[in-house]
């Protein structure tokens, strides 16, 4: 039987980090709080299991990227999350809920201005829902994409989050088949006996064809 992912929060401060683990669907719970020290960092990490197995993650926020990139380094699955992807405990406030409680405690003479409000508050409420659960989506399904190294990599970069890292591998991989194919395409033709220059020219005329269609996709989508 295939053996369960370890999945590890870090809770990183200045001067500490707790450390927080849950195997497979089991609950979470809180390991141990360790000074902010890399060495003694990966020696909990390495009692919580082999590398391969961990996947560790840690809220963006003023201490940067560097802890990712070096656990990316030495070969341990990291990511630094969004806020907004972190699950919340039950009745715990936040900024955002406060920011609704005073929306929604706004009060019109009309009904028709009340009902208005209930319902855009419900369609901003329930559009925000989708785009979560489609980025949880996101991130579940990219663990079994080829790209998913470089998808983990990237997000070791400042300013990089799940969704910008996806968009680019993607680019990347659509960009090297173009470029697979247009190399066929040029040895096909001086295959055939036609001169390297003309064959260069007909692979030019090529790509100019893909570059114009793209065009004409993003206007049409701008439209």
């Amino acid at each position: 039987m295939a053996k369960s992912l370890v999945y590890v929060g870090l809770d990183v401060h200045k001067d500490t980090i707790v450390i927080a683990r849950a195997i497979g669907k089991q609950r979470a719970e809180v390991v141990r709080k360790i000074p902010n020290d890399w060495g003694k960092l990966l020696k909990v990490l390495d009692g919580l299991g082999p590398k391969e197995r961990l996947r560790v993650c840690y809220e963006a926020g003023p201490t940067g990227y560097d802890l990712a990139r070096r656990l990316n380094g030495t070969g341990i699955c990291c990511i630094v999350v969004a806020p907004s992807l972190i699950p919340v405990q039950a009745g715990r406030r936040v900024k955002t809920n406060r920011h609704w409680n005073w929306i929604e405690r706004q009060e019109f003479a009309a009904e028709a201005q009340r009902r208005v409000l209930a319902d855009s508050i419900r369609a901003v409420k329930e559009a925000a829902a989708r785009v979560e659960r489609l980025e949880k989506d996101i991130a579940e399904l990219v663990e079994s994409w080829t790209l998913a190294p470089l998808v983990r990599a990237l997000q070791a970069l400042r300013g990089v989050g799940l969704l910008t890292a996806v968009i680019s591998a993607a680019v990347r991989e659509i960009s090297e088949k173009a470029e697979e194919r247009l190399s066929r395409r040029y040895q096909a033709l001086v295959a055939r006996g036609k001169e390297s220059r003309k064959a260069v020219m007909a692979v030019a005329r090529e790509l100019a064809g893909f570059v114009w269609a793209i065009a004409q996709e993003v206007k049409s989508a701008a439209a």
